[in-house]
Parts: C-alpha cells; sequence; structure tokens
C-alpha cells in the first residue's frame, strides 16, 4: 500500500511540475501575459448561449443604427425638381417599354412554335391517313380478287400443275408485275417518308403471285416454293415475304 501511495506521489509531483514547465513556456515566449489570463477568464465565466445571444443582440442592434441612418439621409435628401421628376418618368417608361418588348418577343416565338407543332401534326396525320386508306384499299382488292371466279380457275391451274411449270407461270406473273409504273411508284416515296411502306404495297410486283400461293393447298405451295428457293433463292425469300404480306391482309379483313 506504502508502494502504491509513493508512485501517486511521484506522478502528481511530475504533473505538476509539467504544467509549471508548460506555464513557464509559455510566459517566455511570449504566449502569455496577465491581460490575457484576464481576458480568458472573463470569457469562460460568461457562458455559450450568453454569448451568442449577447451578438445576436449587438447585430440586431447595428443594422437598426443602418436602417436609422438611411432613413435619416432619406429624410434629408432635397426633393426632385420638375426636370428630375421628368427624367425619372422617362427612365421608367423606357424600362416599361423594354420589359413589353420582351414580353411581345417572347409570345411570338411561342406562337411560331406552336404553328410549326401544328403544321407537322398535321401533315402526319394526312400521311396516316393515306396510309390507311392504301391499306385498305389493298385488303379490298385482295378479298375480291380471292372471290372472283376467274381468279379461282386460275388458282386451279396453278394448283394442277407439276411444281417447274407452276412456279414458270409465277415468273411470268412477276414479270408482269414490274413495268415502269411500279417501278416509278416504288422510288418515289412522299417527302415525310411516312407512305413508303404503303407505297411500297402498292407497288409490290409479287402481289398477283403471292394472291395465288397464299390461296393454294399448303403441299402444293410448298412445292412450288422450293422450286423457287433452288432457282433464285433472293426472288424465293422476296415471295414469301409478299405471302406473309397476304396473311396479314386476310387477318384485317376478318377483323
Amino acid at each position: 500500500m506504502k508502494k502504491l501511495w509513493n508512485i501517486l506521489a511521484v506522478l502528481a509531483i511530475a504533473n505538476l511540475l509539467a504544467c509549471v514547465g508548460f506555464v513557464a513556456w509559455l510566459r517566455m515566449s511570449d504566449r502569455l501575459s496577465i491581460d490575457r489570463l484576464r481576458d480568458l477568464r472573463e470569457r469562460m465565466s460568461v457562458t455559450i448561449t450568453a454569448e451568442m445571444a449577447t451578438a445576436a443582440a449587438s447585430d440586431a442592434e447595428k443594422k437598426a443604427e443602418e436602417e436609422r441612418a438611411k432613413a435619416e439621409e432619406k429624410a434629408n435628401r432635397p426633393p426632385l425638381n420638375a426636370e428630375q421628376q421628368l427624367a425619372t418618368r422617362v427612365e421608367l417608361s423606357q424600362l416599361d417599354q423594354q420589359r413589353l418588348q420582351r414580353l411581345r418577343e417572347e409570345i411570338e416565338g411561342l406562337r411560331r412554335s406552336l404553328s410549326q407543332e401544328r403544321r407537322d401534326l398535321d401533315a402526319r396525320q394526312a400521311a396516316l391517313d393515306a396510309d390507311k386508306a392504301a391499306f385498305a384499299e389493298q385488303v379490298r382488292q385482295f378479298t375480291a380478287s380471292s372471290g372472283d371466279e376467274q381468279f379461282t380457275k386460275t388458282l386451279g391451274v396453278l394448283s394442277s400443275l407439276k411444281p417447274k411449270e407452276a412456279k414458270a407461270m409465277i415468273e411470268e406473273m412477276i414479270a408482269a408485275g414490274a413495268g415502269p409504273a411500279a417501278s416509278d411508284a416504288n422510288a418515289a416515296p412522299d417527302a415525310q417518308g411516312t407512305g413508303a411502306v404503303a407505297q411500297g404495297v402498292r407497288a409490290d410486283r409479287f402481289t398477283k403471285a403471292a394472291r395465288y400461293l397464299n390461296a393454294m393447298d399448303e403441299r402444293a405451295r410448298n412445292r412450288i416454293m422450293s422450286e423457287f428457293a433452288k432457282g433464285d433463292p433472293k426472288m424465293a425469300v422476296e415471295l414469301l415475304d409478299a405471302v406473309r404480306r397476304q396473311g396479314e391482309f386476310a387477318s384485317a379483313n376478318s377483323r
């Protein structure tokens, strides 16, 4: 127990000497003085909340003093004479005119933008209406030709032929449909580009042959398509796509 007290006493003396040495160093390095000690004691005697309240009151008093000074300066300012009043009114009128002009320009810009959007919408609607009409006409032609007596006779002849012979006749149909009118129509889409699909359907030189193939028995159609694939794979692909479109027309008409 005595040994423990001796250790604590040595530590206490060491801390005391360290504190005294630190204070002596502050004094010798010109970092500590009586005035600073008094100032520190006064600052520590006031709480942080009280110090903030005092600072806020000081700022409020300073702002109030500035407002009183501005009010006194304004009150002491001499009144404007007639010429100064007129100049002030002219200046205000010019500012109002500038604001009005900017407002008019903004309104005009919005009006032009709305007009352009309206024209674009009208053009798109017209193109859409044209596409719908073309599609409806294609469906009508498909329905009319599919139920025609002559169509039925020709379909019977093609179905009875051998695949090579039927292929040759269908190639003649395709060649007959590739006239100048079809080429011109297919090469001149509308300016908007939205009617290109409808014009391609109208000018498709495979449409007539695709109608016959679409109406055929599946086995006969497959044999003829095999002959096309052997001789001209590219034409076979285009003809098959035309047959697919005939299925779409038939679905649209059934609805």
